[in-house]
């Protein structure tokens, strides 16, 4: 059983890479990542350790995105006016 399951793998294997090569830009590069059990026992509590792995790289991505964004936000001058007057408000109105 176990070798026809490898057998099966290594079939769907090449059609993806094949499938996927379709659509690489010369000099494109792929990641792949292949998850795997510390142990062969279903009850493990390492059962879910992949998505784990999963919420550590989405925090990862998201703390780099938002430290871009604050990067930004201090570098660019955002100029912010508060008007009390109705008569600056008002020509401010008149000339959008």
């Amino acid at each position: 059983m176990l070798k026809a399951y490898s057998q099966q793998f290594q079939n769907d294997f090449l059609q993806f890479l094949e499938s996927r090569s379709q659509e690489m830009v010369h000099g494109g590069r792929m990641v792949l990542s292949f998850m795997g059990k510390e142990s062969m026992d279903p009850t493990s509590p390492n059962c879910c350790y992949q998505w784990e792995l999963l919420a550590q790289a989405l925090m990862t991505m998201v703390s780099e995105v938002l430290q871009l964004f604050s990067t930004y936000i201090r570098v660019t001058s955002l100029p912010y006016t508060l008007l009390k007057n109705p008569k600056q408000k008002k020509n401010i109105t008149k000339r959008a």
